[in-house]
């Protein structure tokens, strides 16, 4: 009987000694689980804001590029002007001549 006792308490070690195992598993896991989901928090955030800041400077861009375009628009069709006044002029002044 006292070895039975024996045997029970050196398993009974056992068991608690898996257990405390296991909980140390589990934390570690759950530890990684935290970490994983905290960097895969901060890429999605830095990205973010990288994708803010490439838009941005895209409209930027545009912006700018619109603005040019609407000043050469202005500019030729104040040169083509110029050019048909002096076109209209010559006529006028070869043919009243």
């Amino acid at each position: 009987m006292v070895w039975l006792a024996g045997l029970q308490n050196q398993f009974d070690g056992e068991v608690q000694t898996r257990i405390e195992r296991e909980k140390d598993i589990m934390q570690e896991v759950d530890n990684s689980k935290y970490n994983l989901q905290k960097k895969i928090d901060n890429e999605r955030t830095d990205k973010s804001l990288k994708l803010g800041a490439f838009k941005d400077s895209t409209n930027l861009q545009l912006k700018k590029q619109h603005k040019y375009i609407e000043e050469f628009q202005r500019e030729a069709m104040a040169e083509f002007m110029r050019l048909r006044e002096r076109l209209e002029h010559e006529m006028d002044e070869r043919f009243d001549a």
